[in-house]
C-alpha cells in the first residue's frame, strides 16, 4: 500500500505543472503563466516557510523583495514614462519566487524529475529549431517563440545542465546527446549572447573538481561536431560572430552593426545615468531620454527604436540608479554565494553545481541583453532559481 500511495504521490499536481512548464517554456514561452498557478497554492503555506525560514532562504527573499520595492519605488516616484507599468509587471515576478518557493520545498520528487527530464528538454528544443530553419525558413530559430534570444538561452543552459548530469548517471549517453542537441539548438536561434554563456558554463564545469577527466575528449569533440552540424544551418552565423570581432576591432567604421549599435546605446546610456546617478530616471523612461538625445544628435535616431539598452546592469543603472544597480547583483549574488559554499559540502551533488553554472550563465546573458525586462526570461530565472534551492535545501 505505502509503494502505491507513493507512485501515486509521484503525479500530485505540482510535479505535473512543473514538468508541462518544462516541457513547453521552449516552444511557447507565454505558458509562464502557469508559474502563478502554482504560486497561488503557496501562499497558504507563507506563515510556516517564514516562520521556519533559515538563514540562506531569508536572504534570498530579501534580495528579491528589495529588487521588486526599488522598482516600485521608482514606478510610483520617479518614472514620467506613459507606459512604465508595462516594465513593473516584470520586476514583479520576483516576488511569486517565495509562494513558489513555498510549494516546491520539501518535495522529495523534485530531483528525479529535474534530473529525468533535462535531457528530453534539451533534445525537444532542438527538433524545434531544426523545424524552425528547415521548414518555417526562420532565419533564427525560434519556433513560436516571439524572439529567439529566450529560445537560444534555454538551449545553452540544459546543454550545460545534460553535461552536469552526466557525472551521476549510468546512462550517459542520453544526457551527451542532450547537450549536443541544446549547444545545435543554441546556434540555430543565431543568439551570440547565448553562446558566449555555453562557453562560460562549459569552461566552469570543465574545470570543475571531477569532471575534466571524463568530459574533455568526448565532450570536445562532440562540440565540435554539433558546431559544424548547426553551422551548416545557419550560413550567417559565423559572419554575425565576424561582424561582433570586426565592430569590437574599428568600432569607428562598423558602428551600425547590431554590436555597433550596443556600444552606442551603453555610451548614451550613461550620459543619461549622470542625470540621476543615485535613483535613475525611473524603470521605462529610457526611450523617452534616447529620443530627447536624438533630436540634437540625428546618428541616435536608430537606437530611439529600442526601450531598453541591451544590457541588464546598464538598463538597472539608467532605470533606477546605482541603488537599482544593488539590488540586482544581489538578485545575483545571494543566490551564486549559496550554491557556492554548498559546492564545497557536497562537491559530488549535480544540482548546486547546476546552481552556480546557471546563475553565472543568466549574468553573462545580461551583458547583451536586458533579461529581465522580458517576462519569459525573467519567469525563467524565478522558477529554476525556486526549484535548485528547493532540492539543496533537502540535501542539507
Amino acid at each position: 500500500m505505502t509503494r502505491l500511495m507513493n507512485q501515486v504521490r509521484l503525479f500530485a499536481w505540482p510535479e505535473w505543472i512543473v514538468v508541462i512548464y518544462f516541457l513547453t517554456f521552449g516552444l511557447f514561452p507565454d505558458i509562464h503563466g502557469l508559474l502563478l498557478i502554482i504560486s497561488l497554492y503557496g501562499f497558504t503555506k507563507l506563515p510556516i516557510i517564514i516562520r521556519n525560514a533559515s538563514r540562506d532562504e531569508l536572504q534570498l527573499f530579501s534580495a528579491f523583495i528589495v529588487y521588486v520595492v526599488i522598482a516600485l519605488f521608482s514606478f510610483l516616484f520617479i518614472t514620467e514614462a506613459e507606459h512604465a507599468y508595462r516594465k513593473l509587471d516584470k520586476y514583479l515576478l520576483f516576488l511569486w519566487a517565495i509562494p513558489l518557493y513555498a510549494v516546491l520545498k520539501n518535495n522529495k520528487n523534485l530531483s528525479v524529475i529535474l534530473r529525468s527530464i533535462v535531457p528530453t528538454i534539451a533534445i525537444v528544443i532542438c527538433l524545434a529549431a531544426i523545424i524552425s530553419s528547415v521548414f518555417l525558413k526562420q532565419p533564427r530559430a525560434m519556433f513560436y517563440t516571439a524572439n529567439p534570444l529566450f529560445f537560444g538561452y534555454i538551449a545553452a543552459v540544459f546543454s550545460i545542465f545534460s553535461l552536469i548530469l552526466t557525472r551521476t548517471t549510468t546512462n550517459k549517453s542520453l544526457y551527451y546527446f542532450g547537450a549536443i542537441s541544446g549547444v545545435v539548438a543554441c546556434i540555430l536561434s543565431g543568439t551570440r549572447g547565448a553562446l558566449l554563456g555555453w562557453f562560460v558554463g562549459f569552461i566552469m564545469i570543465l574545470f570543475s573538481s571531477g569532471y575534466l577527466p571524463s568530459l574533455t575528449k568526448k565532450v570536445l569533440l562532440m562540440s565540435l561536431l554539433a558546431f559544424a552540424v548547426a553551422l551548416s544551418f545557419v550560413p550567417d552565423y559565423t559572419q554575425r560572430i565576424s561582424s561582433s570581432y570586426k565592430t569590437i576591432m574599428n568600432f569607428e567604421k562598423y558602428h551600425n552593426t547590431s554590436t555597433g549599435v550596443r556600444f552606442q546605446m551603453w555610451k548614451a546610456s550613461f550620459e543619461i545615468f549622470k542625470q540621476n546617478p543615485l535613483l535613475g530616471v525611473g524603470i521605462g523612461a529610457y526611450q523617452k531620454e534616447i529620443h530627447k538625445m536624438a533630436v540634437d544628435d540625428k546618428s541616435m535616431k536608430y537606437m530611439s527604436r529600442f526601450d531598453h539598452p541591451h544590457n541588464t546592469f546598464i538598463s538597472s543603472l539608467v532605470n533606477t540608479g546605482l541603488i537599482g544597480l544593488f539590488s540586482l547583483l544581489l538578485v545575483f549574488y545571494i543566490p551564486f554565494q549559496y550554491f557556492y559554499r554548498h559546492a564545497k559540502k557536497l562537491p559530488q551533488d549535480p544540482f548546486v553545481r547546476m546552481g552556480i553554472v546557471f546563475v553565472s550563465m543568466m549574468a553573462v546573458f545580461g551583458m547583451t541583453e536586458a533579461i529581465f525586462e522580458r517576462q519569459a526570461i525573467a519567469a525563467f530565472y524565478v522558477f529554476m532559481i525556486a526549484i535548485l534551492y528547493s532540492i539543496s535545501c533537502q540535501t542539507e
